[in-house]
């Protein structure tokens, strides 16, 4: 896990900074626990890292429209997809998920 890796290569005392907006609070009270035990603190951002880091030099967001595959290559329709999405979002009391690919989307439910 990605808390176990850090605890097991950072030091007693050293801080760790999150994006509170893109983790959820199961994995931050899992990993808080987990790297308080090893003496490392887990400290919510205010706003957002990768704003900052880009500044105004970031490129605005796609406004092309979304394209869709032929299911031929999809191999399941995209209302399979979100269903599938959406039943586990709720499973696990999720409002929404952010979807990181070099062709991603945002799917509220």
């Amino acid at each position: 896990s990605i808390e176990a890796w850090l605890a097991a290569h950072l030091g007693a005392g050293e801080r760790v900074a999150v994006d509170a907006s893109v983790v959820s609070t199961h994995w931050a009270g899992t990993a808080t626990g987990k790297l308080d035990a090893a003496g490392i603190e887990l400290v919510p951002l205010d706003g957002n890292l990768v704003d900052r880091v880009w500044g105004d030099a970031q490129p605005a967001r796609p406004a092309t429209p979304l394209m869709v595959q032929p299911l031929e290559y999809a191999g399941t329709s995209v209302r399979d997809k979100l269903a599938f999405v959406r039943a586990h979002l709720r499973g696990v009391d999720a409002l929404r998920a952010r979807f990181t690919g070099k062709h991603s989307a945002d799917v509220a439910t």
